[in-house]
């Protein structure tokens, strides 16, 4: 649905930009974000989230009639990867039903559109929207089921380990390799927030 533009920026390849009204956009992302066979309901809250996503970042930019979303500067509002949200253009019929469903319905607190940032696993629970750079409104909650089980406990990225070499560490942050990293403070959610890197060297005995 709607218009593509095609241009060669470099001469080699193609950039593609696909003009599609809100609704048909929340379509395709609910088809491409949601689980085929999820309950009715829940894509049509996913539909809701990812409207309030759309417009509370790109929606000041349509009053001028230019992009004004996260790559706003690049000439377009939202990419289709999970950078922004993901999107592979006309949607499910199941996705499509629960974005004319939901038409118009987003998140607003005092006034104000509200982005919902969304993810398919929290690992029992989530961090308010202000510990990580987002949208204040969105508050620290528990995953956690009537059986003391987290909902998102089924997906494989429940878990997860990075092993990173002190050298990537200090790759990182530009300084030599440290002899230690410490967590100094940690979120509600038992995240880690505040970490201290020591390049001194230090002995550890083996007890620890």
């Amino acid at each position: 649905a709607g218009a593509l533009t095609v241009r060669s920026p470099d001469g080699r390849s193609l950039f593609v930009v696909a003009a599609v009204t809100l609704e048909d956009y929340v379509g395709g992302v609910v088809s491409a974000e949601a689980l085929a066979d999820a309950p009715r309901e829940a894509l049509r809250a996913q539909a809701v989230a990812a409207r309030a996503y759309a417009v509370a970042l790109a929606h000041p930019g349509r009053a001028l009639n230019r992009p004004c979303g996260p790559h706003g500067d690049e000439g377009y509002d939202f990419c289709d990867l999970t950078h922004c949200q993901v999107f592979r253009g006309l949607g499910s019929e199941m996705a499509v039903e629960a974005a004319r469903s939901t038409r118009g319905l987003r998140l607003r607190r005092n006034g104000r559109d509200v982005a919902a940032w969304y993810h398919s696993t929290c690992g029992g629970r989530t961090v308010s929207g202000a510990e990580v750079g987002g949208d204040p409104a969105l508050q620290s909650v528990s995953d956690i089921g009537p059986d003391g089980r987290a909902w998102c406990a089924a997906s494989p990225h429940f878990r997860w380990r990075v092993d990173l070499s002190a050298s990537d560490i200090g790759r990182a942050v530009e300084l030599s390799p440290p002899s230690m990293v410490r967590v100094l403070s940690r979120t509600a959610a038992d995240r880690a927030r505040e970490g201290e890197i020591d390049r001194k060297s230090t002995r550890l005995n083996s007890s620890h």
